[in-house]
């Protein structure tokens, strides 16, 4: 009898999504978990929907796990668990053109008009009930900052310097410390990969550690 070739076996697929508002700035977190997953022979696709969509998408199953995300928004939702270890940690910072005051959470923001960017939903929790005003982007934010219809803005530090970078007008511009608040990211997965979780965790602590996603961040610094 003949034998049939032998074929390849090929690796296994995981569709994974981010908010179709976010920068581009999340493909870096995109590319570091193809090189994560890579290691247990997973190739992944990556899926661009509306913030809800995202989540409900994950939740249902349709979606096989999400990219990067908060604690809080993944406990609302009872097929979704996290990956243990963050990804990265966001820095929430008021940032001002000439005011300068020690930030103290929500009270040392009292005296001001604060500018913030929507959709963030907890700088949204914090700073509610305040005099502040809700914008798009950040050209907007820092237009209105500029312009003196708001005191200070609060946006994410990182962010921030690279939407600051090269841009003269902006010069004067000052971050104020300490951060208003500190908030870590993770990935996360639809409950059927529950059994990747403990797989991929070690993996993707130790490829931050060897710094592979401060490398592959590097680029989108600029």
């Amino acid at each position: 009898m003949g034998c049939l070739p032998l074929q390849a076996q090929p690796s296994k697929t995981l569709t994974f999504c981010v908010s179709s508002d976010t920068s581009a700035v999340i493909d870096a977190y995109y590319e570091f978990l193809q090189v994560a997953y890579a290691e247990l022979d997973y190739r992944l696709e990556l899926k661009r929907l509306p913030i809800k969509r995202t989540y409900i998408s994950v939740d249902e199953g349709t979606m096989d796990g999400m990219v990067i995300t908060t604690h809080n928004a993944m406990k609302k939702h009872k097929n979704i668990i996290q990956v243990p270890y963050p990804l990265t940690t966001i820095e929430i910072v008021v940032f001002s053109r000439n005011k300068t005051f020690l930030v103290n959470g929500r009270e040392s923001l009292k005296p001001y008009k604060l500018g913030i960017l929507r959709g963030y939903i907890l700088t949204e929790k914090l700073t509610a009930g305040l005099e502040r005003q809700i914008v798009n982007n950040y050209d907007s934010l820092f237009s209105i900052l500029m312009a003196g219809r708001v005191d200070v803005v609060l946006a994410m530090k990182r962010e921030t310097q690279r939407f600051l970078k090269n841009k003269p007008k902006y010069k004067n511009i000052i971050a104020l410390e300490p951060p208003f608040f500190s908030l870590p990211l993770y990935h996360c997965l639809n409950k059927k990969h529950e059994a990747l979780v403990p797989i991929i965790n070690p993996i993707i602590e130790r490829l931050i550690k060897e710094k592979v996603l401060e490398k592959i961040y590097k680029p989108y610094e600029i």
